[in-house]
């Protein structure tokens, strides 16, 4: 999503770029109307980016280093859940402003008989878009209902466990944990002193 937000981004900056290049052309409530939404195209597919960004980068390394272990795996799942919800709005709304942006450049830069025809066909693409959009969305989308967790209920009692390694490197800041994972970290540590 990402990759495809970049994209778009670049098209509405080199639009922007049009308008720089040509002021006579751009003037006027409708020439302002153009900037303002493609601008607005622009700023929706950062903020996906940025977002996208930040969960691939920071999420996994939650889920696999978090101090709090499988609590730390749940909560990167459920907040790149949520985040993930919220990109795909960012990205939808930067569709949409991004089509509107077409429809206007093309009033400000040809004459009405060509921007009209031009409008026109930009139209139909922007239909078949929503209806193959919201066919393909139905299809795959699970609601909060439907969904798996993803959870290992069955671990639920292991979950507040100790990090047992660092347990074992530093015995003495432990204390914090759970008994059962000092317990188990403790009768380790006297079973190979009175091995030895």
């Amino acid at each position: 999503m990402a990759g495809q937000s970049a994209m778009l981004a670049g098209f509405c900056y080199g639009g922007l770029n049009i308008a720089a290049s040509d002021d006579k052309k751009f003037g006027g409530l409708l020439s302002f109307s153009y900037l303002s939404i493609t601008t607005a195209a622009m700023g929706f597919g950062l903020l996906t980016i940025v977002v996208a960004a930040l969960c691939s980068m920071l999420g996994p390394g939650l889920a696999l280093r978090g101090k709090d272990g499988a609590q730390s795996m749940h909560q990167a799942v459920e907040t790149m859940k949520s985040e993930s919800t919220q990109c795909f709005y960012f990205f939808v709304s930067q569709l949409l402003f991004f089509h509107i942006s077409s429809f206007l450049l093309m009033w400000v830069l040809y004459t009405p008989q060509v921007a009209f025809v031009v409008n026109i066909v930009l139209l139909v693409f922007l239909l078949v878009f929503i209806i193959n959009g919201i066919d393909i969305f139905n299809k795959l989308y699970v609601n909060e209902q439907e969904a798996v967790s993803g959870k290992f209920q069955d671990f639920s009692k292991f979950q507040n466990m100790n990090d047992l390694d660092n347990q074992y490197m530093y015995p003495g800041q432990g204390a914090s944990g759970s008994e059962m994972g000092g317990a188990s970290v403790n009768r380790g540590i006297d079973g190979e002193s009175a091995h030895r």
